[in-house]
């Protein structure tokens, strides 16, 4: 199994569920009217694979502070989604692994990009 689907796995059994329903209801302050019908998917929030190109960049990439789970439909809301992705980096990672660690991850990216 590769590693970015073993990750994937670890997710699924800490999470198991569409993380935009939290950042809709952080965002809008309100339920989110979708029920998703499965077919979670990792989500690279942070740092994307279109920002891996070196084998150190798609390992660092791999990392949970990176991934959210996002059902199908969710997905490609959130790709290119700004707001999300500053959520996710002051909310939601920082709620599970401690602002310090997601410091730490930005920190030690292998490479030198604009930061969020």
């Amino acid at each position: 199994m590769n590693p970015r689907e073993v990750l994937k796995r670890k997710l699924m059994g800490e999470r198991g569920w569409c993380e935009y329903v939290d950042f809709w209801y952080w965002n809008a302050g309100l339920p989110l009217l979708h029920h998703c019908q499965g077919g979670l998917e990792q989500h690279e929030v942070l740092f994307t694979r279109a920002h891996a190109v070196t084998g150190a960049q798609k390992k660092a990439m791999n990392d949970e502070r990176n991934c959210a789970l996002l059902c199908h439909v969710h997905h490609g809301d959130a790709q290119h989604n700004k707001v999300f992705r500053v959520w996710w980096r002051d909310v939601r990672a920082a709620e599970l692994y401690g602002k310090d660690a997601v410091e730490a991850y930005l920190a030690g990216w292998p490479t030198k990009l604009r930061r969020i």
